[in-house]
């Protein structure tokens, strides 16, 4: 069970680190599209550019709703195999 726990904390800080560089990505992307959305004002850039960052800056925030999703369920999974391990001890020690 202490293996399971591992990885799933190995797990954890994966997705964390995941959700780290997503947020920077989206944070780029929200940049260059608020540059590019001037530019189409100013009928410089057409929109169909603008909707590709629009449509890329909600994919980043989707795939860290997923991952954050990912953290709570390995979470649930850590703590299930710690009150498993408190019970293993406890039945052990009744004996």
């Amino acid at each position: 069970m202490e293996r399971n726990i591992s990885a799933l904390e190995f797990r954890r800080i994966g997705r964390n680190a995941q959700i780290d560089a997503t947020k920077t990505q989206v944070d780029l992307l929200k940049n260059e599209c608020k540059a590019k959305y001037s530019l189409f004002k100013k009928g410089l850039m057409a929109r169909s550019e603008v909707s590709v960052l629009e449509r890329a800056v909600a994919d980043g925030i989707g795939t860290m709703a997923r991952l954050d999703a990912e953290i709570m369920e390995v979470n649930a999974q850590i703590e299930k195999f710690q009150k498993e391990m408190i019970q293993t001890k406890e039945a052990g020690g009744a004996r």
